[in-house]
């Protein structure tokens, strides 16, 4: 009785150990949330690459309409600047809430060791900018006169993304949020200034 129920069991363990039904749905089981992960990854990284080139061509074109004197002869605000010109730009529906323009005249002299002119936005520490204004009510919008230096910062929070990229991207990005910046230096044309076009504050 018992020689055939030590058989009995053998022969089950046997069974067990080779057999293949459903070792198809076992892998895929182990393999399926990895592989999900990382087509997830993919799309973001794509989604977050298209987006900046996208702000970077709103960035351009109202860098345009600052250097011909556009902005300056319709008296533009930044808010105007940022909803008639910049988010009709863009080629992908994010939120034009989320934008933040600061123009900002430069003086055509500057000066790295007191940090002057174009080396103010510039954190000589490390060879980048400065970190981008996120605070619309901090930013500065001065379009600036005929022949003035002009530095433009656009910046736009790209929030939900994931714990990954900060490894991937680097110090712009944090645990929840992700920051698409797009700059231009330009120079204004010589341009016909408005009457009574003058910025207050700049």
């Amino acid at each position: 009785m018992f020689q055939g129920a030590v058989v009995k069991i053998s022969d089950w363990k046997a069974r067990f150990i080779y057999d293949k039904s459903g070792a198809a749905a076992v892998e895929f089981a182990l393999t399926a949330i990895p592989f999900l992960g990382f087509i997830f990854v993919i799309i973001q990284v794509g989604l977050y690459f298209f987006s900046q080139q996208s702000l970077d061509y709103a960035t351009r074109l109202a860098a345009r309409q600052i250097m011909t004197g556009y902005v300056q002869a319709k008296s533009l605000t930044a808010d105007q600047l940022r909803s008639s010109i910049i988010c009709p730009a863009l080629s992908i529906n994010i939120s034009c809430n989320n934008i933040t323009v600061a123009v900002n005249i430069v003086p055509k002299t500057s000066n790295s060791t007191s940090g002057t002119g174009i080396y103010a936005y510039i954190n000589q520490s490390v060879p980048s900018l400065k970190p981008a204004n996120l605070d619309a009510s901090k930013g500065t919008f001065c379009t600036g006169s005929p022949g003035d230096y002009i530095f433009i910062d656009v910046a736009y929070n790209f929030s939900g993304f994931l714990d990954l990229i900060p490894i991937i991207a680097g110090p712009l990005i944090s645990r929840d949020i992700m920051v698409l910046r797009s700059t231009a230096f330009i120079a204004n044309e010589p341009f016909q200034s408005a009457a009574g076009s003058t910025q207050s504050g700049c």
